[in-house]
């Protein structure tokens, strides 16, 4: 498989990752911004987190025409899918049971560390965006790149690259969660008497203005070009207010503290958190891409779902908040940076026995852009800019 694709320098798809143990878990040790653990353990909450934006999305991705179009079959070639930052390998795979016409790769810092039957047309490889894959520029009909910004040292690069692998008419997708955290929306905001459709998800319409909501408060909002757009009654199309879910502060509650702490964290280093926000514009402005468009997703998180009629949004809220739970711990090496070992044991405990709650209400918020290759030529490769990292500032 993969014999168009890897016809490129295979030097560069051999493992050159480090792993190194801190904190009683496995970090890889080769990019410095990306500060979550790359065992076993931490694999299997991403195929949580991985099992619940399947849920929210109905499907692997967001733009399913543009997606299917995409990757329509062809009788002169087999068409290809890159999944950069691909973890336990779980989005590689389901693509590729997908679209079995299709040849997939997962590539990510360390290789997948749990064990599933990979279909036969997926492969992984192991290595650094950061580095660029010239050899496979202009090979794909689909780019996935999810949760990996804060590892990537220049956005505005990054996107070039995304160009660069595409072939005219494939489409890239970018998706990254918010460590700021919602209120139960409906509580709020969900005018007295409106009732939901059974489905949740929105696509955008031709205006790019689209939104809904389902009873057991699920909230879809997509909007043209990454602007925001206010949600919006399914009954009345009346707006709801710009501010539907509410964003938690910092000190509302347990894991919000600890969210804000890493996020002070992440910004002390550095890292590119926060920037899926700005990159409506820099992806808009790249006359690599044509058709940008973007989807918030909020979810529910935790045990509050469990008597809910909808059984999917059962699942899905609980299994959100299983992953919630397991990413605190997994969070100690960030926190570390901010407050003493101390203060890291409350902050996680705290947050634990939050998540645990029956009562605890809250929403994830995940956030996806997407876009299609135009004829226009990429930039230029070049190494990418290790200076002016984006910091989103988030209201504390």
């Amino acid at each position: 498989m993969f014999e168009n694709v890897l016809n490129g320098n295979p030097e560069s798809s051999q493992p050159t990752s480090k792993v190194k143990e801190q904190f009683g878990r496995l970090y890889q040790d080769t990019n410095e911004l990306y500060e979550l653990p790359a065992d076993a353990m931490e694999h299997g909450r991403l195929g949580l987190q991985g099992t619940a934006l399947f849920l929210a999305l109905e499907g692997n991705y967001p733009a399913r025409e543009a997606v299917r179009t995409s990757l329509a079959r062809r009788a002169d070639r087999r068409c290809q899918i890159i999944d950069i930052g691909t973890g336990p390998g779980q989005w590689a795979e389901s693509m590729g049971r997908e679209f079995p016409h299709a040849d997939v790769i997962g590539f990510d810092l360390v290789l997948p560390q749990t064990e599933i039957a990979s279909p036969v047309n997926c492969t992984f490889l192991q290595g650094d965006i950061n580095d660029g894959l010239p050899q496979y520029h202009g090979q794909f009909d689909v780019v996935h790149a999810r949760s990996i910004l804060p590892g990537v040292r220049d956005v505005s690069w990054f996107v070039d690259e995304l160009a660069r692998l595409l072939r005219p008419g494939g489409v890239m997708i970018m998706g990254d969660g918010d460590l700021q955290l919602y209120d139960d929306a409906t509580s709020n905001s969900e005018p007295e008497g409106t009732s939901a459709p059974a489905s949740p998800v929105a696509e955008p319409g031709p205006d790019g203005e689209n939104a809904t909501q389902d009873k057991h408060h699920l909230f879809i909002t997509s909007a043209r070009h990454g602007s925001r757009r206010s949600f919006r009654s399914p009954n009345t199309n009346t707006p709801l207010g710009e501010h539907v879910p509410r964003a938690l502060s910092r000190d509302s509650c347990a894991m919000q503290r600890l969210f804000m702490t890493t996020w002070d964290a992440l910004a002390e280093m550095g890292a590119n958190y926060g920037a899926l926000s700005l990159l409506g514009g820099i992806v808009e402005r790249n006359e690599a891409f044509t058709e940008a468009d973007s989807l918030t997703v909020f979810i529910p998180m935790g045990l509050w779902h469990r008597a809910a009629v909808d059984a999917r949004t059962v699942v899905m809220s609980s299994v959100m908040g299983r992953d919630a739970v397991m990413v605190f711990a997994a969070m100690k090496k960030l926190l570390s940076r901010m407050v003493s070992e101390e203060e890291v044991e409350k902050l996680i405990k705290d947050a634990v026995d939050e998540g645990n709650s029956v009562t605890f209400r809250a929403h994830s918020a995940w956030h996806y852009l997407w876009a299609v290759r135009t004829s226009t030529p990429a930039p230029a490769s070049s190494a990418p800019s290790t200076t002016a990292p984006v910091i989103i500032p988030v209201q504390h």
